[in-house]
């Protein structure tokens, strides 16, 4: 498993994270540091545990009603 980290300012309203120009440090500009662990996608088995994982969901009705509501929100206005 891998380690992305990604360093975010929130705005002072409490807004969602300012991407952040590289020169600025980040003691300067309250910088938080992220971590999100990410699966190897060329590990033996990967693809078969997508499909595993995938297959659990199928008939559940709280990711269906996730599903339904993210359709519902999504912004697709600029995508062609």
């Amino acid at each position: 498993m891998s380690v992305v980290f990604l360093y975010s300012r929130a705005s002072s309203l409490g807004a969602a994270p300012m991407p952040i120009n590289d020169k600025e440090s980040w003691h300067e500009t309250f910088l938080s540091k992220v971590g999100i662990h990410v699966p190897e996608t060329r590990r033996r088995g990967f693809a078969a545990e997508c499909r595993r994982q995938s297959l659990s969901l199928r008939d559940d009705p709280l990711e269906r009603e996730a599903l339904e509501w993210l359709d519902k929100v999504a912004d697709r206005d600029d995508w062609k």
